[in-house]
Order: C-alpha cells, then sequence, then structure tokens
C-alpha cells in the first residue's frame, strides 16, 4: 500500500442528523414489522440508526458504480469495486426517536492483502453516534475494494464456533421492492441493489444484491429481541462479518444460538450456507 493512502488515516468527518419518526416507521413498514410500536421519545430498535446520516451526493459527483467519487473523505483506492465487509455497534445509551444527531466518523485504518479474488484494500471507519453530546453508540464499519469481479472480496469462511444448526430461525425475502425501498430510505445509490445489467454484466453477479448494513440490522435486531429487549440496552456490542452475498428473491434465514457466550447469530441461505454471521453479548467500555 502507498505512503500516499496512510496520509488518510485520521481523516475525519463530521455529520448532523434527525432521528425523524417518518423515516423509521417507513423502515418498520419495509420490513413487515408494525410501525405503531414506534413513537418519538422512544429508542430505535438496534441497528435502525444506519438509516440515517445519509449523505446527499449530487449525480455528477457520483462514480460508475453509483457511489460517491472517493478523494473526499473515503481514500482514492485505485480500484472498482467496493463492499460492506463487517463491523460493530456498541451501544452506550438508546438513540431516541426525536432526537437530533451527530456522528464522527474517522478513518482508523487501511490495510492490503492478497485474497482468492485478487487485491483487496481494507478501511476501517470509526463511527461516533451522539445525542445532547453523549455518544450513544461506537460504531466501527469496514469497508473492501476490490478488483476482480462476481465475488463478495471478503475471501471469509464462516467461524467455526457458529452453531451447525440454530435454536431459532426467521425467514426473510428481500424482493425487488424491499431492495428499492432500502436504497432509497438510505439514499443508496450504489448500482448493485437496483441495476440488474449492471451488477451482471459489469460485476459478474448473478443478481441485485441486499445490502449488508440491511442484513446486519436484521441480524442485530433479531438478537436483542430474543434478549428480550425492544431495543440494545447500554453495554451490548454486536459484531458481524460477512462471508458471502445474498440475493434479490433469496428464501434467507435470519438464525441464532443463545446457548453460548457470547450469542451466535447469523444470515443464511438454504443451498450455499451462512452469508453474514454475528455476535452478540455484554461488553463494558
Amino acid at each position: 500500500m502507498g505512503n500516499n493512502l496512510n496520509g488518510w488515516i485520521d481523516r475525519e468527518l463530521v455529520e448532523h442528523d434527525f432521528i425523524s419518526l417518518d423515516r423509521a416507521r417507513l423502515l418498520a413498514t419495509t420490513l413487515g414489522r408494525e410501525s405503531t410500536e414506534l413513537a418519538d421519545g422512544e429508542p430505535l430498535p438496534a441497528g435502525w440508526h444506519l438509516i440515517y446520516f445519509n449523505s446527499a451526493v449530487a449525480g455528477s459527483e457520483l462514480s460508475a458504480d453509483g457511489h460517491a467519487h472517493r478523494g473526499s473523505f473515503l481514500p482514492p483506492i485505485p480500484l472498482p469495486h467496493r463492499m460492506w465487509a463487517g463491523g460493530s455497534f456498541h451501544f452506550l445509551g438508546p438513540l431516541k426517536i426525536g432526537a437530533s444527531v451527530r456522528r464522527t466518523s474517522t478513518i482508523k485504518s487501511i490495510s492490503e492483502k492478497q485474497g482468492r479474488s485478487g487485491r483487496l484494500v481494507f478501511v476501517t471507519v470509526r463511527q461516533l453516534i451522539s445525542q445532547a453530546d453523549t455518544t450513544v453508540i461506537d460504531e466501527e464499519k469496514v469497508l473492501v475494494f476490490r478488483n476482480a469481479s462476481g465475488s463478495s472480496g471478503v475471501d471469509a469462511r464462516p467461524s467455526p464456533q457458529l452453531p451447525k444448526e440454530p435454536i431459532w430461525d426467521e425467514p426473510f425475502i428481500a424482493d425487488e421492492v424491499t431492495l428499492f425501498r432500502f436504497s432509497a430510505l438510505t439514499f443508496n445509490s450504489h448500482r448493485i441493489h437496483y441495476d440488474h445489467p449492471y451488477v451482471t454484466d459489469v460485476e459478474g453477479y448473478p443478481g441485485l444484491i441486499v445490502h449488508g448494513p440491511l442484513l446486519a440490522l436484521l441480524i442485530a435486531d433479531n438478537g436483542v429481541r430474543r434478549l428480550g429487549h425492544r431495543s440494545p440496552p447500554a453495554g451490548l456490542t454486536f459484531k458481524y462479518r460477512s462471508v458471502q452475498p445474498l440475493f434479490c428473491n433469496e428464501s434467507i434465514r435470519i438464525c441464532g444460538d443463545a446457548r453460548q457466550t457470547p450469542m451466535r447469530l447469523w444470515a443464511a441461505h438454504k443451498g450455499r450456507g451462512v452469508a453474514t454471521e454475528a455476535t452478540l453479548e455484554f461488553e463494558s467500555g
């Protein structure tokens, strides 16, 4: 990795938003959940913060894949394709619907490796979400940039600690409407989620790809509800990583097993197996 990319480490971006009740209810509708459970002043469900802090990027500032041109906050990595590789949420307090919030993003690390799919560059971004000058979520997200087509770019395999069979599982299907609505909620113009000719002809995938953040919030919310909470209690940490992509109209299982610590969670396809795996546990700090 060139020293010019090292110069992007510690770069910071500060954004402001409002935790809109209307937007939260639109997500609930998208997921087939009861939207009347949500109200101003109530805590946001686990992972739902991912639909906020959406950058208003003009069409003239987008790259061929629909992402914003690199070189403003994210470094100008000379690899054409970008995917969501994983991350973590450390819940420090309730993120309340109706609150004005601030997010401070900092590039924590940039690393390069040679994977089965070719050259990979991983960028880890730390994001602190605050309301009333108090940090309520300490998040890390890992993005992977790659050159090869038709691969997740993550070169990951499921953890050997993952149970072979879940104690519970919930079905979910992300059809074209679901992917469209989630892209709209997050103002996400990445073409792999809505442009079928692009994702198949240019990136080499068999179909439209289910959003990494959508899978993360489905798994996190599932785990927190299995613990008996409607929203994440303080001290809870959720860690996840992508193993392989899931595609539009596939039958997805959101699975879990709480017999061990940490709780094991995963999203899976019946034929191809684990797509995203995660853990959920209480941690200090």
